[in-house]
């Protein structure tokens, strides 16, 4: 497939960056604005001054809080998708709160796996950062999940 082919994809196609108000979030939703695609949800808890200063000049429809990214995608509020970037774990090496990482990294991870469209078999469209990989089971939140 060309390049220009690869890029012509991305126009009006909805995208959930989760951790999309840090820097490497923020450099994902510029390339994808690079490419035509601006229906763009960030969920994340950038501190305000690093948000401004990432994403002053990108183009996105919404931006949440991470904890209300699954209930609100479980009700359906959010509407669907057709590709979920999960950037949003916990990736500081000096984090001792193992509960947090528990929830934030695992726990969150898999139920937002489950409610995305790669959670399903056979879809390349959810893409975890490889300090949000997770496994588990999945069944109860898919139940859930209709709205995909």
């Amino acid at each position: 497939m060309a390049s220009g082919e690869r890029e012509n994809r991305w126009p009006g196609r909805r995208v959930l960056v989760t951790g999309g108000g840090g820097f490497i979030g923020s450099a994902l939703v510029w390339e994808l604005n690079g490419r035509g695609c601006t229906d763009i949800v960030i969920a994340d808890s950038a501190p305000e001054a690093e948000r401004s200063r990432y994403l002053r000049h990108l183009i996105f429809a919404d931006y949440i809080e991470p904890e209300q990214t699954l209930s609100w995608l479980t009700a359906g509020q959010l509407g669907k998708f057709d590709f979920a970037f999960h950037l949003g774990a916990c990736s500081s090496t000096t984090e001792i709160d193992r509960e947090y990482l528990y929830r934030n990294n695992y726990e969150f991870s898999r139920d937002l796996a489950a409610c995305t469209p790669g959670g399903r078999a056979g879809s390349n469209a959810w893409w975890p950062s490889n300090t949000s990989m997770c496994s588990g089971q999945t069944k109860n939140i898919k139940a859930k999940c209709a709205a995909w």
